[in-house]
């Protein structure tokens, strides 16, 4: 047998009957197809399936995605339903501070602090926020600052179960990074320059902030340096008034479940090979 002749027994391109392959299949649902001589692993398949198959995955593999950067975010279950269209902005400066949320959600500024009184919807500001930029495509994550700071120092003892590195590898990551509660007025040197450093790094190496702490003005809780940085890359809002948490208990708006679901483990498919359906399948 010459080299020819074994190549043609490999792929069944002999011109004995019994070799030779079909030109033509048909499937049930989309009609009569060539195999495909370009593609060897999905020679038979019928291209419409494959074509079916993908259109099916990849809203599935979306849906994951999302469900993903949502989990990821970190944000306690009390505030998993706030959103920007859910809050209810009853003053001027409440307004402007959900107008300022949407200006940072499309990148045209890139650091939003939200200060002022206790109850006047910041953290449910920041989260809305959270959840509209994971919405568009961008991961996030929420930082309850006191917890931070704590678990921060704790690296510099020995025995720590995570390092200062791993830390502000967690924090980088994030595109979207939102410091709540920021509202210690009392901050040891330390302290300040921890979170100037993290600021720092967003106005160096791109990414978006958000602040939030009942201050009476910004560099009381974050440094002058700080604030000077958040200034530059975007505006800083202060609420005031009556207890917008309050109101909210209320709220229909509030008294919903999150919308980010989990999409099925298991997705399946039919698909037709050399005129025979088979079933395919996909699993998180």
């Amino acid at each position: 047998m010459n080299d020819d002749d074994h190549i043609e027994r490999m792929f069944g391109t002999s011109g004995s009957p019994s070799n030779q392959r079909a030109t033509k299949y048909t499937c049930a649902r989309h009609g009569e197809y060539e195999p495909n001589q370009r593609n060897w692993h999905d020679r038979d398949v019928c291209p419409q399936c494959i074509a079916d198959g993908e259109a099916i995955k990849a809203p599935w593999k979306a849906a994951w995605a999302e469900y993903s950067r949502w989990q990821h975010a970190q944000i306690p279950e009390h505030f998993r339903n706030r959103r920007l269209g859910n809050y209810r902005p009853h003053t001027e400066n409440a307004r402007q501070a959900l107008a300022a949320s949407r200006e940072l959600v499309s990148k045209r500024i890139r650091a939003l602090a939200l200060i002022g009184d206790v109850g006047t919807g910041k953290t449910h500001l920041s989260v809305g926020i959270l959840a509209a930029a994971i919405r568009e495509g961008s991961s996030g994550l929420w930082v309850h600052v006191p917890t931070l700071l704590r678990e921060w120092r704790a690296t510099f003892s020995k025995g720590s179960e995570q390092s200062e590195e791993q830390i502000l590898q967690r924090l980088q990551h994030a595109q979207v990074l939102v410091l709540d509660e920021c509202g210690a007025t009392s901050r040891t040197e330390w302290e300040l320059n921890a979170i100037s450093m993290l600021i720092d790094e967003r106005y160096r190496n791109g990414g978006a902030i958000v602040i939030t702490g009942n201050l009476p003005h910004l560099a009381a809780g974050i440094g002058e340096r700080g604030a000077d940085r958040i200034d530059e890359m975007g505006v800083t809002l202060a609420l005031t008034g009556a207890s917008y948490r309050t109101r909210a208990v209320d709220d229909p708006g509030l008294k919903v479940d999150d919308d980010f679901i989990k999409p099925p483990t298991r997705i399946r498919w039919t698909v037709c090979e050399a005129g025979i359906d088979r079933v395919e399948a996909r699993e998180w």
